[in-house]
């Protein structure tokens, strides 16, 4: 509501002073309930892939690209996860699941929350909390 206000005294007119005012949030507490459960997901699993990738410095002697890689994977977390099409989409969501760290849980706030999502986030973040806790 404030960046709208703002937008509106700086002539920025993507709302109007009266729609401003008419903004709710009523109704859309389970969507924030549910963002929160899998922001809670996203965050297990992103430190989950960190913690893997900073394994690897036990296996290889000059791993100085490790924070590289990290930085490099977690680029596709940023982006949404509507731009990636086919088998690339498969590998994001499964084999290196960045997109389950921040774009599911904005998918949640935007388009409400999906089951298939979820349960799909829940195994993947116990899948990747069990390598990570081996």
């Amino acid at each position: 509501i404030l960046i709208g206000y703002s937008g509106c005294i700086l002539s920025l007119t993507w709302f109007s002073p009266k729609e401003i005012t008419q903004l709710t949030f009523i109704g859309e507490y389970d969507k924030i309930i549910h963002f929160s459960e899998y922001f809670i997901l996203g965050i297990l699993l992103f430190y989950s892939i960190e913690f893997i990738i900073s394994c690897l410095v036990f296996w290889y002697r000059n791993f100085s690209v490790g924070g590289w890689l990290a930085s490099e994977m977690t680029k596709y977390s940023r982006r949404p996860d509507s731009i990636y099409k086919g088998k690339f989409r498969r590998i994001v969501f499964t084999v290196f699941p960045m997109a389950m760290i921040t774009s599911v849980p904005a998918r949640v706030l935007i388009f409400g929350p999906e089951m298939n999502l979820i349960l799909s986030q829940l195994v993947i973040t116990i899948i990747f909390v069990n390598i990570f806790m081996r």
